[in-house]
């Protein structure tokens, strides 16, 4: 069975699945650019070969997807991860906030073969719009790469691009108001940023540091340097660096929304979302655990490895599984969701 992997954006998680899919599969792979005739022309010629298409994200490269896969007769899988989902009016955020992009995952979701939410919370966003079968897969983490090393220093970290968007979604400003509670702690925010920055430096006091886009191995060793992950956000369909934190048992620190407390079960801090004071005091609490970051990574290599991911999709993928396009084992069922919530075995 062949593989045409495509994608707009390569992702850590995006890329995460070309690899374990090419472990397994013959895969070619399709960047959808902004050139339609290019891109147009390279779907003309790898769709003939290959049995499935495999596409993250329904935008504008899942509809192309989903056009050719029709019309060469191949099977089309799809991967919901998050924004394609959502529908957040409080902070702008989600696909179907607009009827362009809500009208592209409406044709995308229901004619895909198979659609893959990687949370349960995305799955159950996708099930208030449609009726039909939706597996839950979540996203997995190297946990051979991200490990923990040497000794952990009095570091709050989150990372996270800093956009218009991700000032609220990932609740970057709540982040950067609570370091000044905290003057002796190190705050640190890791990732490429645009203009936005300036709403944050206008915010933030002498023990916070920005540190732009940074290479891998220099993200994995402020992973293994923290003391503490937070992820204060509004709206998350997983959380791959929070995953990736606490794999380098870091203490995480989550608000108690959409699929967060999905990843972190009991391993973490629960905060309100916007609450910088809260967050604060949480985090002192958390610099001094001894615990909460072993038991993080051990949640982590139980629930989160690439492993674990790729063996799901090795299954769903098979050829009597996507001709029957009946998917039920996988899915958590109540009870399910309620032993991972609470970190249970």
């Amino acid at each position: 069975m062949k593989i045409l992997f495509v994608y707009r954006h390569l992702s850590s998680f995006v890329k995460n699945d070309l690899c374990c899919l090419s472990n397994r599969f013959p895969v070619f792979s399709l960047h959808v650019s902004k050139n339609l005739m290019k891109t147009g022309i390279r779907f003309l010629v790898k769709t003939p070969k290959v049995d499935i298409i495999f596409v993250w994200l329904a935008g504008y490269q899942a509809v192309l997807s989903v056009l050719f896969a029709k019309l060469f007769r191949k099977k089309i899988v799809v991967v919901a991860g998050g924004y394609d989902a959502a529908d957040e009016p409080e902070i702008g955020y989600g696909a179907f906030r607009t009827w362009y992009r809500a009208a592209m995952a409406i044709f995308v979701f229901k004619k895909a073969d198979l659609v893959l939410a990687v949370s349960e919370h995305t799955r159950k966003e996708l099930l208030q719009r449609f009726n039909r079968d939706i597996h839950m897969v979540y996203n997995g983490v190297d946990t051979n790469i991200f490990v923990p090393k040497g000794k952990k220093e009095r570091i709050v970290l989150t990372v996270a691009a800093v956009n218009a968007s991700n000032l609220k979604k990932k609740g970057l400003e709540t982040f950067v108001q609570a370091a000044s509670y905290l003057p002796n702690v190190q705050f640190v925010l890791a990732g490429s940023y645009d203009a936005s920055i300036e709403n944050l430096r206008g915010l933030a006091g002498r023990n916070i540091v920005f540190t732009g886009r940074l290479p891998f191995a220099e993200l994995l060793k402020l992973y293994q340097r923290s003391k503490v992950y937070v992820q204060a956000s509004f709206h998350e369909s997983f959380g791959v660096a929070l995953a990736e934190g606490m794999a380098c048992e870091c203490v995480p620190i989550i608000t108690r929304r959409a699929a967060l407390p999905e990843v972190v079960g009991g391993c973490g801090y629960y905060v309100n979302y916007g609450d910088a004071k809260e967050l604060a005091v949480t985090i002192s609490k958390a610099i001094q655990d001894k615990e909460k970051g072993t038991k993080a990574r051990a949640r982590v290599i139980r629930l989160f490895t690439l492993g674990s991911r790729q063996k799901q999709l090795e299954k769903l993928l098979s050829d009597e599984v996507l001709l029957k396009c009946h998917f039920t084992s996988q899915n958590l069922n109540s009870s399910d969701l309620t032993t991972h919530v609470n970190g249970g075995k």
